[in-house]
């Protein structure tokens, strides 16, 4: 298959010496690089029960309004004045012997969608 797109006509699924798949080059930090040296402990304090419904009516009056203003990405204004649709409390303490940190990344999925899943990147 042939892809026509920006990068011109090139084969699907090759990029020789340019992808992690393809790279032929020595590596610029080792294998391994940024993966902690200690150990973390993960808490929920807080979650919605599995059985609450979430209604998507916020994003959908967002993204009204962001059309509506010839926007393709809605204001800084819009964003800052909405609420989460889904809160969770997290305690994350570290259980190791070093010092460091660590950000909790989450994923959710809408049941009975042809929406595969909504992502969530908090730290």
């Amino acid at each position: 298959m042939m892809h026509g797109g920006a990068c011109g006509s090139c084969a699907m699924g090759t990029n020789p010496g340019r992808t992690h798949r393809f790279y032929t080059g020595k590596a610029v930090v080792p294998f391994g690089f940024g993966l902690s040296y200690t150990s973390f402990k993960y808490s929920v304090v807080d979650a919605p029960s599995s059985a609450r419904k979430v209604s998507l009516a916020a994003v959908r009056a967002m993204l009204a309004a962001t059309k509506a203003a010839g926007r393709t990405f809605p204001s800084t204004k819009l964003l800052a004045a909405a609420a989460p649709l889904v809160a969770y409390s997290i305690n994350v303490t570290n259980t190791g012997k070093m010092d460091a940190d660590d950000s909790v990344h989450t994923q959710g999925s809408l049941r009975n969608s042809a929406v595969n899943s909504l992502s969530n990147l908090s730290c």
